[in-house]
């Protein structure tokens, strides 16, 4: 998982205008313009992510997180659909 989490994250910040925060976990924390247009982008493909600022239980964090979005390592299976998948959002309404 953390050599496929590592290939993520690299093939990531080729292909998306982001600022990518490092991890330990299963997931990568990534700031976006237009988090919120993002996430419905994926979501209308079938690809759920959490938006960071929900996460948060106090006003101070929700404002640290705000435009960030929380993204599972996807399976190999569903890699490259996932990235192309974020391509596609993140390059949409610019």
């Amino acid at each position: 998982l953390v050599a496929q989490r590592d290939l993520f994250v690299r093939d990531m910040a080729t292909r998306i205008d982001a600022t990518i925060y490092d991890t330990c976990t299963n997931f990568v924390l990534i700031r976006v313009p237009h988090a919120a247009r993002i996430q419905s982008e994926l979501a209308k493909e079938g690809i759920l992510v959490a938006d960071g600022e929900s996460k948060a239980l106090d006003e101070r964090a929700r404002k640290i997180l705000s435009s960030t979005l929380r993204l599972s390592i996807p399976s190999p299976d569903d890699y490259a659909l996932v990235l192309d998948a974020l391509e596609r959002a993140a390059g949409a309404g610019q």
